[in-house]
């Protein structure tokens, strides 16, 4: 009995999670003491505009696909970047272990802040006392699950709202002009590969 019991243990804590993701555990530690874990996520059959949230490490990460035509109104966004990618991802990226996540290559600081200007990734917890961080696409009416419509205001294109703090982003997750924040969404350290795979953590 008691070995059956060690052999249920055993193959919960080794059994790989499937949830439209794939992932890979290596045993290597990084420098919070925490094992690699990579993570490969199937982004290629998104849909213009499409939106696929998966979990990395216990929190909640998004990939939106953009169009050229979203790549264009951000050229004309009103938004601006807004300083560097400080405030609370840090903490969050220090307690999953990723330090080398905190600062992510170059791509963060350009127009689209991502390495294909198609895909954009962000952890989907916002900057301001860990708000969720709701995603409104382009021609989108805008609306909760519960039916409530949500006012964007005029000249609204899409892109990601803070409801917490009445804070909206674009495409880049940049915020507005006159809103409450200081800091852009947080982008992590990532790459999308030629066969459409998001692979995180590596």
């Amino acid at each position: 009995m008691r070995l059956i019991v060690f052999s249920l243990i055993a193959l919960v804590c080794v059994m790989p999670v499937w949830a439209g993701e794939r992932a890979d555990r290596s045993g290597t530690p990084d420098p919070a003491g925490l094992p690699v874990v990579v993570r490969a996520v199937e982004v290629g059959n998104l849909p213009p505009h499409g939106s696929l949230e998966f979990q990395w490490r216990g929190y909640p990460f998004r990939v939106v696909r953009r169009t050229g035509q979203d790549l264009e109104r951000l050229r004309r966004s009103p938004a601006t970047e807004a300083g560097s990618e400080g405030g609370a991802p840090h903490a969050i990226m220090t307690s999953l272990g990723c330090h080398e996540c905190i600062k992510p290559d170059g791509y963060a600081q350009s127009l689209h802040r991502s390495p294909d200007p198609e895909y954009f990734v962000m952890l989907s917890v916002g900057p301001h006392y860990g708000c969720y961080i709701s995603y409104f696409p382009p021609g989108d009416d805008n609306r909760w699950p519960n039916g409530e419509r949500v006012e964007l205001g005029q000249g609204w294109t899409g892109g990601f709202y803070d409801p917490c703090h009445d804070i909206r982003y674009d495409l880049a997750g940049r915020p507005f002009p006159n809103s409450l924040s200081g800091r852009n969404l947080f982008v992590p350290r990532y790459r999308i590969t030629g066969a459409g795979l998001l692979i995180m953590g590596e």
